[in-house]
């Protein structure tokens, strides 16, 4: 049996779709998955959290990948996918990940796939032969929506999109989904969309909690709403820079017992939805 593949967007910077691609990867390999996170923003910022500290050093990338795809030479895929975190050593026994690495080289692949054969399909062609080993394929989308997006749409199962409850949220959104709708009608149609989930939510905000009711009956019908929200915790930014998801900072802090650290558990509640959704 094939596994999924999640494309997490939002052509905005800054909506967590870092951290929900590190945070939901780790909480279903938590859950005893096969997981592989693919990093397609050239900021790098998942190879960082990966334990990389200088993204752009790293030698084998998925530009790579994509390059070589797009020239039709052959490649050997074992080579950049990295079958652990960095350090295991810092890591202890969090479930592990396996995953692939970007930086800034990702620039180039935009501009060759301008004149590419079929190249709204070169990362799912790279995927497909990933897809048995794996019961998750994770696509950390960078801020765009552009061809790198379009091709993990193309490639992507499902989306998931992380939003954060601002004023603008909602027309942004609203040209985000005429894109997936739109790689739906012409180049994927078995596309889903998983849901909307509202990241680095100050809980005691009105505005925001208005945001939350607008978005979920401006869209009803087209896409669902998570009925949680991840809240905004300097925990959160404090666990990215030390390059832990949510489950290890939780397992690292004395004072936050298993299960007590609000942000892991509902990580914990999506993985158990996305289990739950595929089957």
């Amino acid at each position: 049996m094939k596994g999924k593949t999640i494309a997490i967007v939002n052509q905005k910077g800054g909506v967590g779709k870092t951290t929900t691609t590190f945070n939901l990867g780790a909480c279903l390999a938590e859950q005893g998955k096969k997981v592989l996170l693919v990093d397609l923003d050239q900021q790098g910022n998942l190879t960082y959290c990966m334990g990389h500290d200088v993204p752009d050093e790293v030698e084998n990338t998925v530009a790579q990948l994509m390059l070589h795809a797009i020239a039709d030479e052959e490649y050997d895929i074992k080579k950049y996918i990295y079958d652990t975190f960095l350090s295991v050593q810092k890591r202890g026994e969090i479930p592990q990940m396996d995953y692939i690495c970007c930086n800034v080289m990702m620039s180039t692949v935009e501009v060759n796939l301008v004149n590419a054969m079929s190249r709204e399909q070169v990362l799912k062609y790279i995927l497909e032969e990933l897809k048995e080993k794996y019961d998750y394929i994770l696509l950390d989308c960078g801020p765009s929506l552009g061809m790198i997006t379009i091709n993990a749409l193309v490639a992507a199962d499902s989306v998931l999109i992380p939003l954060q409850a601002e004023k603008f949220a909602a027309l942004g959104l609203e040209l985000l989904l005429k894109n997936i709708l739109r790689v739906r009608r012409h180049l994927n149609p078995d596309l889903d969309i998983e849901g909307i989930l509202f990241v680095a939510v100050p809980e005691s905000y009105k505005e925001s909690r208005q945001t939350v009711e607008e978005v979920v009956e401006r869209f009803a019908g087209v896409v669902g709403v998570y009925d949680y929200v991840i809240p905004r915790l300097t925990q959160v930014s404090k666990a990215i820079r030390q390059q832990l998801c949510m489950i290890e900072y939780e397992d690292r802090k004395s004072n936050i017992k298993k299960g007590e650290s609000i942000v892991a558990e509902r990580y914990r509640q999506l993985a158990k939805e996305v289990i739950e959704n595929g089957k």
